[in-house]
């Protein structure tokens, strides 16, 4: 008897891509970089996009095996993005016969998918606890919603092990319910060449004359920490009045006019300059040309820009949290994020000692390599063929450079907990 063909699943991808394309967020760019890599995996899974039309230009050629559903733009934020997810995104899987549906970002939007499985991806789970972080009206939909929502769920996702360990802590999830899958960044996208040297056009547009200090985020406050920053920069100009500038890229975002009132501070003398919202193509250019990189956020669920900044040989000053050191490894310096003379101080100690740079730049290009997105997609498919009960993918095995950083959890608490759904 002949053996019969193996069933396609079918997969739905939900990307967080609520806001605007001039607005990414760290979330945006990892969405970005899944459905890129999933985009060049074999064709013996099916996947259908949810997204709106005006980001399907970021995605030329996804190949046969993608089907794309336009969300009007009307749905892209405020109320009618959470109806959206609520109630019209279940009924979209089941039309488009979705076996397995994928919400990339579970910690700010949820749904409910009786008809088949799920998996929730969790970024972080900070807005469950820090009501000082947003609105008091999204702090109540978080904690009122999402939360019970997630609760609920049978197999998340997490970016990091710390943030499964606060998944576990304040949501109550099992552990053998979440899974640590470290996907990563997008290397080849953001490490290409450019075509043209526009190192000093870039550079002028910014005026950006001086050497510099970078910092990439959102000007979210106080969430990333940017006034604690800031207080420290002035210390270190007090003591190094020859110290790089301070160079702040991201949109701006909750509470971003308090950050822009402090850069004004005359003492900090119009060194620290807020440039927005970057282009793609220029990102690496500022990465490239920078003296350090700084992350001064205390509240992260991985961290995609201090990965970048290693991968571009960048060394590195930041918050010392278990993310933190769970990611960067022995590459960054790290100093308490609440005290500012701290953070001044192991600035100045990176910035007076260039074998300590180099020496943190080897570590760091070292680093980074485990947060390739080529390694973790390999787990993610893992993953979806396991709870669709399919025979599993060979595992990985490639030798790791750092085992803490870079090891994945094994697969079998999921594939127990699957042959019971």
């Amino acid at each position: 008897m002949r053996d019969l063909p193996e069933k396609t699943i079918h997969i739905g991808l939900v990307p967080d891509f609520v806001m605007d394309a001039t607005e990414k967020s760290g979330i945006d760019f990892y969405s970005a970089a899944l459905i890129r890599a999933l985009s060049q995996t074999d064709r013996s899974r099916k996947f259908t996009l949810f997204l709106t039309r005006e980001r399907w230009k970021e995605f030329p050629d996804l190949g046969p095996h993608f089907h794309r559903v336009p969300i009007p733009r009307i749905f892209a934020s405020g109320l009618l993005n959470i109806f959206w997810y609520l109630f019209i995104l279940p009924i979209h899987a089941y039309w488009h016969r979705v076996d397995l549906l994928h919400l990339f970002a579970g910690n700010r939007r949820m749904t409910w998918f009786p008809r088949g499985k799920m998996l929730v991806t969790v970024h972080d789970v900070f807005h469950f606890e820090h009501q000082e972080i947003y609105s008091f009206p999204r702090f109540l939909f978080f904690r009122t919603i999402i939360a019970p929502l997630l609760r609920r769920q049978r197999h998340l996702v997490a970016d990091s092990h710390a943030t499964k360990h606060d998944i576990e802590r304040l949501l109550g999830v099992p552990g053998k319910a979440i899974e640590v899958i470290h996907l990563g960044f997008d290397a080849p996208r953001l490490m290409a060449s450019t075509t043209e040297n526009l190192e000093e056009p870039v550079r002028r547009k910014y005026h950006l004359t001086r050497p510099y200090i970078l910092y990439v985020s959102a000007l979210d406050h106080p969430r990333k920490n940017h006034l604690t920053l800031l207080d420290a920069y002035e210390l270190l100009l007090k003591s190094r009045p020859d110290a790089p500038d301070l160079v702040f890229v991201g949109p701006d975002f909750f509470h971003a006019e308090t950050i822009h009132r402090a850069i004004q501070r005359p003492s900090l003398g119009g060194r620290v300059h807020a440039l927005g919202y970057v282009p793609d193509q220029w990102l690496p250019i500022l990465y490239r040309e920078a003296t350090l990189f700084v992350h001064p956020s205390p509240l992260e669920g991985f961290g995609y820009p201090l990965v970048e900044a290693m991968a571009f040989g960048l060394p590195v000053a930041c918050a010392d949290t278990e993310i933190f050191r769970e990611i960067g490894g022995a590459a960054p310096v790290f100093f308490d994020p609440k005290q500012p003379k701290d953070i001044a101080a192991k600035i100045a100690m990176l910035l007076a000692d260039p074998a300590l740079q180099e020496e943190r730049s080897r570590k760091g290009l070292e680093q980074a390599k485990c947060y390739q997105s080529d390694r973790g997609i390999r787990e993610l498919l893992r993953l979806y063929d396991t709870l669709m009960q399919r025979p599993l993918m060979p595992r990985d095995d490639g030798q790791a450079t750092n085992a803490d950083s870079c090891s994945h959890p094994s697969l079998e608490r999921i594939e127990q907990s699957s042959s019971q759904v």
